[in-house]
């Protein structure tokens, strides 16, 4: 009985993963257009209607609500046991909806409230192993082989900038918050057991030691800041290194034995492996559509508006948070996804930003 019930089990858990393996590219295909659509209409909203109450609300709930959806990605993956995937994707939107809808109402500061719940939710399934994510959209996909555990670049980039906007409210001389989130999101990303992900843990000590250097030594010469960033560049190796070393190696792990046995070739194998990983995806993906939409809105926000947004510290972390895109591009073999939704993020919260200050 025991083992009727055990097959029953394992042959549902291989019937979803098929499933999504099956109806991936049509959801997510689905999922990034409806991305874009909403960045361009709040666009034009900004840019014709941001004196207009009503679809300034509007605006907002959209805004909020494509924030959201990452976390409804993560939270309903097991909902596929019980619904068509074309009502799945039905529920994502009504969920997020609601959320926009309902979080703009009723909490006082909306974008501080969903990055909270994003990054206690996907710290969360890092430390219980990843059981919501491996089944996600945005997830990995165990059949074709890319990533078999750990976080993929899709949530990389949600994880980083959710984790940087929770610094919003430090008033940045609370730097004890900015402590604890950098080392944690750097140690989570980086370790075997959890995130074993090198380039977003690389990405997430350039972007907090971006934003620790425009919070406490702006003025800094440019020779002592070449000499601390080569530090920080050196510390956030060092902890790298430090979390493969739990007799589990990753491929983290095999890159760090590699070079330490005087193989560079390797390393410039990686290299070239990443770059061309990143043009292949740049070409073919889905994602390439939300990353130039992204990265072309925010270039011409900046250029028609010079300061997105007037509070210092909004400033600060739109600018980071740029910084953490461009590093997630230039530092994964899927830099392109990570960059994308890292962005997608950006550009929801300065837009949402412009439109509270109207």
């Amino acid at each position: 009985m025991d083992n009727n019930i055990t097959l029953e089990v394992g042959l549902k858990k291989i019937d979803l993963m098929f499933l999504i393996f099956k109806t991936r590219n049509v959801i997510l295909s689905s999922y990034i257009t409806l991305l874009v659509l909403l960045l361009v209409i709040t666009s034009v909203i900004i840019l014709y209607k941001d004196k207009n109450t009503t679809w300034k609300g509007i605006a907002k709930i959209l805004l909020i609500s494509g924030i959201s959806s990452p976390l409804w990605l993560l939270l309903t993956p097991y909902s596929l046991n019980y619904l068509q995937p074309n009502i799945y994707l039905l529920l994502l939107i009504v969920c997020s909806f609601l959320t926009g809808y309902l979080v703009l109402r009723f909490i006082p500061n909306p974008i501080l409230f969903i990055s909270a719940a994003l990054f206690l939710a996907i710290t969360s399934d890092l430390l219980l192993g990843n059981f919501f994510m491996q089944r996600s959209y945005l997830g990995y996909d165990p059949i074709i082989g890319a990533r078999y555990y750990g976080i993929g670049n899709e949530y990389a980039g949600v994880y980083l900038i959710s984790g940087l906007l929770l610094l919003e409210r430090t008033l940045i001389r609370k730097w004890f918050l900015l402590v604890v989130i950098s080392v944690g999101q750097v140690f989570l990303l980086g370790s075997t057991f959890f995130g074993a992900n090198a380039g977003a843990t690389l990405s997430a000590g350039i972007m907090f030691g971006y934003f620790a250097y425009r919070s406490f030594f702006p003025r800094i010469e440019w020779r002592k800041l070449l000499v601390i960033f080569a530090v920080l560049v050196f510390l956030n190796l060092v902890l790298l290194f430090v979390t493969q070393l739990n007799g589990q190696q990753s491929h983290i792990g095999y890159a760090f034995s590699r070079m330490f046995q005087g193989d560079f070739g390797f390393i410039i194998d990686t290299i070239q492996r990443k770059i061309a990983m990143n043009w292949k995806i740049f070409r073919y993906s889905n994602w390439t559509q939300l990353f130039v939409t992204t990265y072309l809105l925010i270039a011409f926000y900046l250029w028609r508006k010079k300061e997105i947004v007037r509070s210092r510290v909004r400033r600060l972390l739109i600018q980071t948070g740029v910084v953490a895109s461009i590093a997630l591009l230039l530092l994964n073999d899927s830099g392109v996804v990570a960059a994308a939704t890292s962005m997608f993020i950006i550009v929801c919260t300065s837009y949402y930003w412009a439109l509270d200050e109207v």
